[in-house]
């Protein structure tokens, strides 16, 4: 193959890559800025926070030191995550903000990729995620020290993962769900 066609070539996959690439990229830009606007704690985080700070303490699950131990959170793994980071000197509250605006982010790009496995086009696909970057609900729950986002992206993993498992395998015990 001569020059100039290596080069075109080069240049076509250069301009097929950056496009969604820049666009992502300006999308979590928004996201992260938005997110930041609308920093919050939200007040149901400490009472994890607290049971994080007696768990990571050597103290148990418990409300007030040198209690009985009470079911007093509704986010098992979300506490363990933050008396995990208490454990290791981390502030739990900015901790989980920074986790669940990450989780924010990896939503969107999913939202993305969800979008190009459905055989969307690519300026389709962006729409979604840049929907999801302007929303002061998802952008509000990212930086709120809750497990909201952090669990929706879990679930969107799952539910992507079983879309790339069904293109693929087209399993027959799951024919009902056709």
């Amino acid at each position: 193959m001569d020059e100039p066609a290596q080069t075109s070539m080069h240049r076509a996959a250069h301009t097929t890559l950056a496009g969604p690439f820049v666009w992502l990229t300006a999308i979590l830009a928004v996201y992260t800025v938005h997110v930041v606007y609308l920093n919050c704690v939200v007040e149901d985080a400490y009472i994890t926070y607290r049971f994080a700070k007696h768990l990571a303490s050597g103290l148990g699950l418990v409300w007030n030191p040198h209690e009985a131990p009470v079911e007093g959170y509704t986010n098992f793994l979300w506490l363990l995550v933050s008396a995990g980071a208490i454990k290791v000197g981390l502030d739990a509250p900015r901790f989980t903000q920074v986790a669940g605006t990450l989780c924010g982010g990896a939503t969107i790009l999913l939202t993305y990729a969800a979008g190009r496995l459905a055989g969307w086009p690519r300026a389709l696909a962006i729409v979604p995620a840049l929907m999801l970057a302007v929303s002061g609900p998802f952008a509000t729950w990212s930086g709120s020290g809750m497990e909201t986002v952090p669990f929706t992206s879990f679930v969107l993993v799952a539910v992507f993962a079983f879309g790339k498992y069904w293109q693929k395998e087209q399993p027959k015990w799951l024919v009902i769900l056709r």
